[in-house]
């Protein structure tokens, strides 16, 4: 039986920053929910033997890598990729190709999915999936094993021996209740051991289109292609992670907006709260504004069990939110605030500074707003324009590829250690900025600032 090896790729290149290994792994007990659906999908079909290697967790260099895999000797090598991490698992294929060329490399993830073309022409790699990868890998497999003529594995790019890029016509999306449960096995032991939390991707796809989100390049625009698991999926799910020696007390819930429908909603704490509100379990999610800005909604979901809560807010000037196509008022958010304030729940907001025709004093008047909200806990992004959003496209165009640039952040310069775990959470480092008005040092101070204002208001 051939073999498959499945790498969850580091999101920092662990050799060179050991010092912070400790601090990180107290902050990233996160596993990929996508790269464990394929595991169990392909395990499923009983044709492959898979074998799954977490880099990031492990905060694994690129020898240890090596040597995993050579262990391991697959005949494939699938590796996910997102845009802050592409530098380094293109030098990881270079290091795979040079000590066997013989492996075919696959890569998926939301950076091989946005631009496969440039991947296959700048780095080492046989074959790119794209969007989801299910159904997509097992396929390839099958048609490389069998020689078939892979032209026909829909969902794909890859390169002729003459050089000559090929990408397939896109597949139609999986019916979600139709994948098997994700594959608890691969989720690191001391996750497991320790983590009294488990993770659940629900739905793909959103039925908003904010200028900056890629959500709806990868998955498709609009609420026809908004799919969600079944609720009776979901409790078979937590019935996986119970068997496979999970003691969760705690579920969360990371669709992009897990309330979007509010009839699914209630059937959802229905069965929960029959299946675990009894045993003392609780839940937290995300979820746009607009879905749950009610009393009666926000009551119900708390006395079903909800403890925490995330929102989207961005910004606190109305023009930047109708700039980026939000949906969204200041005052739905003030709303939102007195709604929860006084109730057992904790709220997120997350913000983005940076936007491109967006001032200094814009930006001062949503670090005034966050410094005054009543949120328990807040993130702040500065603003990146990814390959394939509205945003990218207003700024670049459509024919041209500008890679996000990233660079390192030296947290010893922060003054308070509070602000310093904030900012190795929300640690993405742009080299560049995207406002014509404030330069991408004034806004790591401004981004500071707000983290400074905010705690100290607390």
């Amino acid at each position: 039986m051939k073999s498959i090896l499945l790498i969850n790729t580091p999101k920092m290149n662990y050799c060179s920053t050991k010092n912070n290994s400790k601090t990180e792994l107290d902050i990233d007990n996160s596993y990929p929910i996508g790269l464990l659906s394929i595991s169990s999908y392909i395990k499923h079909d009983n044709r492959f033997k898979v074998d799954y290697l977490d880099a990031n967790f492990y905060h694994m260099d690129y020898n240890t890598i090596l040597k995993k895999i050579k262990a391991f000797n697959p005949e494939y090598i699938a590796l996910n990729m997102t845009f802050p991490n592409m530098h380094i698992v293109n030098e990881l294929n270079k290091k795979i190709r040079n000590e066997n060329p013989k492996r075919k490399i696959i890569l998926g993830g939301p950076a091989a999915t946005l631009i496969p073309e440039y991947l296959l022409k700048n780095s080492e790699v046989d074959y790119i999936v794209k969007g989801e990868g299910e159904e997509t890998v097992l396929d390839l497999l099958n048609h490389l094993e069998s020689k078939q003529d892979i032209s026909t594995v829909k969902g794909i790019a890859y390169k002729t021996s003459g050089n000559k890029i090929i990408t397939t016509e896109s597949r139609k999306p999986l019916h979600m209740d139709h994948l098997p449960s994700i594959d608890v096995d691969n989720i690191p032991e001391e996750i497991k051991k320790y983590s009294k939390e488990v993770s659940l991707v629900t739905s793909r796809g959103c039925d908003s289109c904010c200028s900056f989100c890629s959500t709806p390049k990868i998955w498709g625009i609009g609420k026809k292609y908004l799919r969600s698991y079944s609720i009776d999926h979901i409790f078979k799910e937590l019935e996986n992670y119970e068997k496979k020696g999970f003691k969760f007390e705690s579920v969360h819930f990371l669709d992009d907006n897990f309330t979007n429908d509010w009839d699914r909603v209630e059937e959802f704490m229905d069965k929960w709260n029959k299946t675990y509100k009894k045993k003392g379990k609780t839940w937290r999610c995300i979820s746009k504004i607009k879905s749950i800005n009610n009393q009666k909604r926000i009551d119900k979901m708390i006395d079903s069990g909800l403890t925490h809560i995330s929102v989207g807010v961005e910004s606190a000037n109305p023009k930047i939110l109708k700039s980026i196509g939000k949906g969204l008022k200041v005052k739905e958010v003030n709303k939102f605030q007195r709604l929860c304030k006084d109730r057992p729940i904790k709220i997120k907001g997350f913000f983005m500074i940076g936007f491109p025709n967006e001032s200094e004093k814009d930006i001062i008047k949503t670090i005034n707003y966050i410094e005054k909200s009543q949120f328990n806990s807040i993130g702040i992004n500065i603003v990146m324009a990814y390959p394939g959003t509205r945003l990218y496209e207003q700024i670049y165009g459509k024919d041209k590829i500008f890679l996000p640039e990233y660079g390192d952040i030296d947290f010893s310069k922060i003054k308070t250690e509070e602000v310093q775990s904030i900012m190795k959470k929300y640690s993405s480092a742009p080299k560049t900025s995207l406002s014509k008005h404030v330069s991408i040092e004034r806004l790591y101070e401004l981004k500071e600032l707000a983290y400074e204002r905010f705690l100290k208001n607390r």
